[in-house]
C-alpha cells in the first residue's frame, strides 16, 4: 500500500507512534536512561524482609508503683479513656491493665496525621495529670513495626565470667552498634536494677529507728553540697562543700544514721543492701550458655544486607578485644532470611523470564521473541525507578509483586506485535507501517485492558485492615509494571517492530517449529465445529458449566481458611506460661531440662532462651511472648516439616507439663504486634465482675469442647495474691495513720524511693527502702516491724494490719470503653477456627446461657481474618461494580458486559481444586491471586467480545453462531498465547516455599479453567446476550480468514 496513502488515514495516536519510531535516537536515550536509574535505584534502595508498616495506633504507656489492675482502672484508665473518648478519627481504643502499669493502644482512621495526635493525646493527659494518682509515669509510641522491631540480635556470652563483666561488654557492644550508620535503638537487654536496702526489723526496733531517719540519712549523704561565693581576707573564693555523693555501693552501706542515744550506726548494720531487678529479674542463654543480648533496630530507609556487614566488621573489633572466656557473636540475623528470601523471588524471576522466552520461541518465532522479551526487563526496570519514589523499597512484597506482573507485562508487546504481524503478513503494509498501525490501533484496547488489570488489584490498597496495608506495596507495584509495560510496548517494542519485522529468519537463525501453527489445523477444522455445536446447545452447555460452579463453591468451605500462608521460615517459638506463684529459681530450671532436649534434638539448629521475660521481637510473625521463651533455628521452611517437628518436641517435652503450660509457635506475619492465638472468646458487658463469674463459669466446657493445646482463661486470677488486711479502728486508737500503712505495703512489695543513685555512667537506679522477710518465720514478718504513732512511739504492725492469702485480680481490658473479658485458645494443628467456635458457642449457649448484660462472641485471629476478608469482598464488589459500569459506558449495552464478566465465577473453579490439590488454604494472598487472575479473565473477555462486535458491523449479515465462532477463532491463539505464558511466569513460585505460592497456584489453576471457559462458554453466551438478524447459509466464513485482520 503507498505511503502516502497509508500516512494520510493516521490519526493522533498513529502520529505519536511515528514520532517515536522515526525519532530513534531520542527514544532510544530516553530508554537508556531508563535503564541506568532502574539499574541504580535496584542497588540504593532500602532492603528488608517485610515493608515497614505504619499502623494508625499511638500506644500510650502508664506505670503506678504498687497499684493492683483495679485500682489501676479506676483511679486511672477510667479518667484517661473520658478524655481520650472525644478524640477526632478514632477507631477503636483497647485499654490493658495488670499490676503496676497499663497501657491504652488508640487506633485511628487511616490517613489520620499522628503527630497532631500525639500532641492532642499530651495535652489532654497535661490537663488532668493533676486528678491522677502521684507517681504515674506515662509515655507516647507511635505504633510503626521499624521502631520497635530488632531484626539484628547479637550476645555476649560465657559459661565462666561473672554477670557484670559480661554485662560491661554488653555495654561496649551497644554503645559502638549505635556509631552505625543505619542502626537505631540499640539496646543490651539487662533488667533495669534498684538499689534496695532491706531493713532488718528486729535491729530497727531494737535501735528505735524509723524508716524516716534513715531515708533522710541516705538523703543527705547522696545531696549535691552547697557552694557559692565566699570573701576571705580581701580575695573572693568559690566554697564547695564536702563531696558526699555516693560513687558506689560501698558508700551507701557506710551511711551512719544517728541514733535516740546520740550513738550512730552504719546503714550496714542494720540492712542488706543489693542490686535487684525491677519487676522480675530475667536472663538469657544462647545454646545453652549464659548470655546478655544486645538487640538493634533498623532504619527502614537501610539496606539490610549492607547493614549486616557494618555489624559485623564491630563484631569482628570486638572479638579480638573480649578477654578469655567471653565471646560475641550472632544469637538472631534476619539479613539471612532477607537474603534467602530475596534470592529465592529474584530467582523465580529469572526462571520465569527464561520459562517465558522458551514458551514464545516455540510459539512465535526467534524475532517476534526477541521483541517480546526484551520489554521485559525494560518494564522491570522502569518499575524499580518509579518504586524507588514509594517508601516501600525491596522486600519480599514487592519482589513477589514483580513476579506476579511477569505473565502481565508480555500482553501488551504480543499483542502488539500480533498486529503487526497480520498487517505485513496479509493487508500489505511495510515493515514500519505495520509497526505504527500495529501499536496505534492498540493503544486505546490495551489502555483499557491495563486499567481494568490495575482496578483488579485496587482492593487491597483501599482496605485499611493490617493485611491489606502490609499487602499494599504488592498493588503498587504492579501498578507500575503495568504501565511501565504499555509504556515500553509502545515505544520500544514498536521502534524494534519497525527495524526488525517479525518475519524470516534473524542472522540466519532458524525457527524452531512454533505449537501455534501446529494448532490451526485444530482451530479452523475441529475447534470451530465445537464451538459452533456448543452455541447451538447453549441450554445444556451454560447449565453444565453452573453445575461445576456450584460442586466447586461447596467444596471451598472444606479448604482451610488463614489470612497469610507460611512465608517459609525455619525458626519457631517455644512459648512457656509458668503456673501462680512459680519462682525465678523455678523458671531456670525447667529452662535448662528443655535445653538439655533441644540440644539432643538433631533438628534443630541452634536455640536461645530468655527466662522471665519476653523474647525481644525479632520477626513480624513470631509469637515471642512467655515467661520463658525459645527461639529455634530448626532444619525445615516449609510448614508441614515445621508442624511434624512441633508434634515430636510436644511429645518428647509432654512428661514436662506438669510444672508449666506450652505452646508451639510457627512464624506468622498476620499475627504481627498481636494477638498470637487461634481463636478467642469473648466475653463484653459493663459488669466486669459479671463477666469473670461467667468466664471461670464455661471454663470446664471449653476445655471439654476444644482440641487445643494451650488454653489461657482471662477470667482466671494468673498470680497467687496477699492481702494487707488494715484494722482500721485499732489503728486509730494507736495513733498509726492511714499514710503509715501505705508505707508499711510500698516497704514490703516494690519498695519506698527515698534517692537515686548515678554510676559513673550517668545511668539513675531508685535507691529504695524495703523491710527484709526473716528467712525462718517469713509468715510472721509483720510481728518485727514496729510503726511510729503520731506521737512518735512503736506500735508493732501485727497489732494493726494482717496478711490474708486474696482470692486474686485477674488483668483488665477495655475495648471501645467496655470491659472485656477473653479466653484464647491454641489450637492443635488441623484444627479449623470457626468450626471449634461455632462448635463452643452452641454448647455454652446450650448448657451454660450468658447472663443478662453478657455478651459471648468469637473474636482475635479469627475475626481479624473475617474482617480482611470481608472488607475484601467489599471492596472488590465496589470495583467490579465500577468496572462493569466502564464496560456498560463502553459497549452500550448492560448484555454484553455480562459475558465479559461471566468468565469471572467460572474461573473459580480450576483456582479451588489447584488449592486443594496443591494443599493449600484460603488466604489473602491466594484472594490477590484471585483479583490478578479476574483482570486477566476480563481483558480476554473483552477482546473476545470486541472481536465478535467488529465482525458483526463488517458482516451485518451474519448469524450469531457464525459471528460468535468466528470471533472465538481469532482469538484462539492470543487467549491461549496468553495463558501459557502468564502459566510460564508461575510456574517457578509455585514449585517453590514462598509464602505467595498460593497465589500462583490459584492463577495456574484459574488460568486453566477460564481458558476452556472463554474458549467454550463465552461464544455460548455471546450467542445468548447478543442480537442479531438471520443470515443466509452461503455467507458463511471461510475457514482460513481467522488469520486475515489484526486482533
Amino acid at each position: 500500500m503507498p505511503e502516502e496513502t497509508l500516512e494520510s488515514r493516521f490519526g493522533p495516536l498513529d502520529r505519536f507512534v511515528k514520532f517515536i519510531i522515526e525519532n530513534r535516537h531520542f527514544t532510544l536515550l530516553i530508554i537508556a536512561v531508563t535503564i541506568a536509574f532502574g539499574a541504580l535505584s535496584f542497588f540504593s534502595m532500602p532492603v528488608a524482609q517485610d515493608p515497614d508498616t505504619d499502623m494508625p495506633i499511638i500506644d500510650v504507656h502508664l506505670t503506678l508503683p504498687g497499684a493492683s489492675p483495679r485500682d489501676f482502672q479506676h483511679s486511672v484508665l477510667k479518667p484517661l479513656e473520658r478524655e481520650f473518648r472525644s478524640l477526632p478519627d478514632l477507631k477503636k481504643v483497647t485499654s490493658d491493665v495488670t499490676y503496676n502499669r497499663g497501657k491504652i493502644d488508640l487506633e485511628f482512621q487511616f490517613g489520620t496525621d499522628l503527630n497532631a495526635q500525639r500532641d492532642e493525646i499530651t495535652s489532654r493527659i497535661t490537663r488532668i495529670i493533676a486528678q491522677l494518682p502521684a507517681g504515674l509515669e506515662y509515655h507516647l509510641e507511635l505504633a510503626r513495626f521499624s521502631d520497635f522491631l530488632s531484626p539484628f540480635l547479637l550476645s555476649i556470652t560465657s559459661d565462666s565470667a561473672p554477670t557484670a563483666k559480661m554485662q560491661q561488654w554488653a555495654r561496649v557492644l551497644e554503645e559502638r552498634l549505635r556509631a552505625v550508620n543505619g542502626l537505631k535503638k540499640v539496646e543490651a537487654l539487662t533488667p533495669d536494677k534498684n538499689i534496695v536496702v532491706a531493713l532488718d526489723a528486729a535491729a530497727m526496733t531494737h535501735l528505735r529507728l524509723t524508716p524516716q531517719q534513715a531515708a533522710d540519712a541516705i538523703r543527705a549523704d547522696n545531696a549535691q553540697p552547697p557552694g557559692g561565693r565566699v570573701d576571705l581576707v580581701g580575695q573572693s573564693f568559690h566554697l564547695l562543700g564536702p563531696e558526699q555523693r555516693y560513687h558506689s555501693m560501698a558508700d551507701i552501706a557506710a551511711t551512719r544514721i544517728l541514733t535516740a542515744q546520740g550513738d550512730s550506726v552504719a546503714l550496714r548494720d542494720i540492712a542488706r543492701i543489693e542490686p535487684q531487678a525491677l519487676g522480675a529479674d530475667y536472663h538469657a542463654r544462647d545454646n545453652g550458655v549464659a548470655a546478655i543480648f544486645v538487640k538493634a533496630s533498623a532504619d527502614p530507609k537501610a539496606n539490610m544486607l549492607t547493614l549486616k556487614q557494618r555489624v559485623d566488621v564491630v563484631l569482628e573489633t570486638l572479638r579480638q578485644e573480649l578477654p578469655a572466656g567471653i565471646n560475641a557473636g550472632w544469637t538472631f540475623d534476619q539479613s539471612r532470611d532477607v537474603e534467602r528470601t530475596l534470592t529465592g523471588l529474584l530467582g523465580n524471576i529469572a526462571q520465569g523470564v527464561a520459562i517465558l522466552f522458551g514458551v514464545l520461541l516455540l510459539a512465535v518465532g526467534l524475532r517476534s521473541t526477541l521483541i517480546i522479551s526484551s520489554v521485559v526487563p525494560l518494564a522491570l526496570l522502569a518499575s524499580l525507578m518509579l518504586l524507588s519514589f514509594t517508601p516501600y523499597g525491596i522486600q519480599q512484597v514487592t519482589i513477589a509483586g514483580f513476579l506476579i506482573a511477569l505473565g502481565l507485562i508480555v500482553d501488551n508487546s504480543i499483542v502488539i506485535t500480533e498486529n503487526a504481524y497480520l498487517l505485513n503478513t496479509y493487508h500489505g503494509y511495510d515493515v514500519k507501517h505495520a509497526a505504527i498501525r500495529g501499536a496505534s490501533s492498540a493503544i486505546s484496547p490495551l489502555f483499557s485492558s491495563t486499567l481494568t488489570t490495575m482496578l483488579a488489584f485496587s482492593p487491597v490498597f483501599l482496605l485499611d485492615t493490617y493485611a491489606s496495608i502490609y499487602m499494599r506495596s504488592l498493588s503498587v507495584t504492579i501498578w507500575l509494571c503495568l504501565v511501565s509495560s504499555l509504556v515500553m510496548a509502545v515505544t520500544f517494542a514498536s521502534l524494534l517492530l519497525s527495524t526488525m519485522g517479525t518475519r524470516g529468519r534473524l542472522l540466519g537463525i532458524p525457527n524452531p517449529p512454533s505449537f501455534l501453527n501446529a494448532l490451526i489445523p485444530f482451530r479452523d477444522r475441529i475447534y470451530r465445529r465445537i464451538v459452533l455445536k456448543l452455541t447451538a446447545l447453549r441450554w445444556v452447555i451454560i447449565p453444565f458449566f453452573v453445575g461445576a460452579l456450584m460442586v466447586t463453591v461447596n467444596h471451598m468451605g472444606t479448604l482451610p481458611v488463614e489470612i497469610f500462608p507460611h512465608p517459609g521460615d525455619a525458626n519457631m517459638t517455644i512459648n512457656i506460661t509458668m503456673p501462680p506463684g512459680a519462682t525465678d529459681g523455678d523458671r531456670d530450671a525447667l529452662a535448662r531440662r528443655v535445653e538439655e532436649r533441644l540440644r539432643a534434638n538433631d533438628e534443630v539448629r541452634r536455640f536461645s532462651v530468655m527466662v522471665g521475660s519476653s523474647y525481644p521481637f525479632v520477626s513480624l510473625g513470631l509469637n515471642e511472648f512467655g515467661d520463658v521463651v525459645f527461639l529455634l533455628e530448626t532444619t525445615h521452611n516449609d510448614k508441614p516439616g515445621l508442624v511434624a517437628l512441633q508434634m515430636r518436641l510436644s511429645r518428647e517435652l509432654d512428661d514436662l507439663r506438669r510444672y508449666a503450660r506450652f505452646n508451639f509457635a510457627t512464624s506468622d506475619p498476620a499475627s504481627a504486634g498481636r494477638k498470637k492465638s487461634n481463636l478467642t472468646i469473648e466475653l463484653t458487658g459493663a459488669d466486669h465482675p459479671a463477666l469473670l463469674r461467667y468466664g471461670r463459669a464455661i471454663d470446664d466446657l471449653i476445655h471439654q469442647t476444644a482440641d487445643a493445646r494451650l488454653i489461657q482463661n482471662g477470667a482466671l486470677p494468673s498470680r497467687r495474691t496477699l492481702r494487707l488486711m488494715h484494722n482500721q479502728q485499732k489503728a486509730l486508737a494507736s495513733g498509726v495513720d492511714k499514710p503509715r500503712i501505705d508505707q508499711l505495703a510500698a516497704m514490703l512489695t516494690y519498695g519506698w524511693e527515698v534517692d537515686r543513685y548515678r554510676d559513673d555512667t550517668g545511668r539513675g537506679f531508685p535507691i529504695l527502702l524495703k523491710w527484709a522477710i526473716p528467712e525462718q518465720a517469713p509468715w510472721s514478718v509483720l510481728e518485727g516491724i514496729t510503726l511510729s504513732n503520731a506521737q512518735g512511739h512503736g506500735v508493732p504492725a501485727s497489732d494493726v494490719a494482717a496478711l490474708r492469702f486474696d482470692p486474686g485480680q485477674t488483668d483488665i481490658r477495655h475495648v471501645n470503653f467496655q470491659p472485656q473479658v477473653e479466653i484464647d485458645l491454641w489450637l492443635n494443628p488441623g484444627e479449623d477456627a470457626a468450626t471449634v467456635g461455632a462448635r463452643i458457642l452452641e454448647r455454652v449457649q446450650k448448657e451454660a446461657p450468658p447472663p443478662a448484660g453478657v455478651n459471648i462472641a468469637l473474636g482475635g485471629a479469627l475475626k481479624d481474618s473475617q474482617e480482611s476478608f470481608q472488607g475484601l469482598g467489599m471492596q472488590t464488589g465496589l470495583v467490579i461494580a465500577l468496572i462493569f459500569a466502564v464496560f456498560v459506558l463502553q459497549f452500550r449495552s448492560f448484555l454484553q458486559p455480562i459475558v465479559i464478566f461471566s468468565a469471572i465465577p467460572f474461573s473459580i473453579i480450576g483456582s479451588i481444586w489447584a488449592l486443594s490439590w496443591s494443599g493449600q488454604s484460603i488466604s489473602f494472598i491466594a484472594a490477590l491471586g484471585a483479583a490478578s487472575l479476574m483482570g486477566i479473565v476480563v481483558n480476554d473477555s473483552i477482546l473476545m467480545v470486541e472481536e465478535g462486535n467488529r465482525i458483526r458491523r463488517e458482516n451485518p449479515h451474519w448469524g450469531v453462531d457464525q459471528v460468535a465462532a468466528e470471533a472465538a477463532c481469532k482469538r484462539f491463539m492470543p487467549v491461549l498465547l496468553t495463558s501459557v505464558t502468564t502459566i510460564a511466569g508461575m510456574i517457578p513460585l509455585a514449585l517453590s516455599t514462598s509464602m505467595f505460592k498460593p497465589l500462583a497456584v490459584i492463577i495456574i489453576g484459574g488460568l486453566i479453567s477460564s481458558t476452556v471457559l472463554l474458549l467454550f462458554l463465552v461464544p455460548a453466551l455471546y450467542t445468548l446476550f447478543s442480537r442479531f438478524r438471520a443470515v443466509p447459509n452461503d455467507a458463511a466464513p471461510s475457514q482460513d480468514s481467522a488469520d486475515a485482520d489484526p486482533a
